[in-house]
């Protein structure tokens, strides 16, 4: 409660926590509402010719490329971002832990050279260490999981056995396995 209140008192970590909130993703729920998002007509417009073209059996270049950009970008935001979240996570924190109510309180014990030794930059990429293996066993059963999910959607779509309930109900009656391996997860 006491860094709650100091959080409130102190305006320089207002900023901090709000490009980490941006950072980690809430710049996706800013952008929901303003941001129209396209048709299934459209979609099919766009990705139908190149995707007929991988459905017979060759891989044009420009997937290839637009598949690596893709991974290359979500690696980038996954690491610059999550680094840079943690960074000023960690700089917040030690705002916090400096102020002098929650030293007086004794729940923080600080080390007058504690804070010159490890810099945000550190404390941030340990954060970030530790947060990656803390997601390492939901992408795995996520990775894993959403392949059995497509071998069962493909399989509803092209020979369903029961076409009066709608089709996500049918994928999660043929694979609760994966849902619940990831609500687990």
């Amino acid at each position: 409660m006491a860094a709650l209140l100091v959080t409130l008192a102190t305006p320089a970590t207002w900023p901090l926590a709000l490009a980490t909130f941006l950072i980690r993703g809430g710049v996706v729920l800013i952008l929901l509402p303003i941001v129209v998002l396209p048709t299934t007509v459209g979609l099919g417009n766009l990705f139908g010719p190149t995707l007929t073209v991988v459905a017979f059996g060759s891989v044009p270049v420009q997937v290839i490329v637009a598949a690596g950009a893709v991974g290359v970008v979500a690696l980038a935001w996954l690491v610059i971002g999550g680094w840079l979240a943690a960074a000023l996570e960690a700089e917040g924190a030690r705002i916090v832990a400096r102020d002098e109510e929650v030293v007086a309180l004794g729940q923080v014990d600080i080390a007058p050279g504690a804070n010159a030794a490890t810099s945000s930059g550190s404390v941030g990429a340990r954060i970030l260490v530790a947060r990656l293996i803390a997601y390492a066993p939901l992408a795995l059963v996520v990775a894993l999981g959403s392949v059995r999910l497509v071998f069962v959607t493909y399989r509803e779509l092209t020979s369903p056995i029961d076409v009066s309930t709608p089709i996500a109900l049918r994928v999660l009656r043929g694979s609760p396995e994966v849902v619940v391996a990831v609500i687990v997860a």
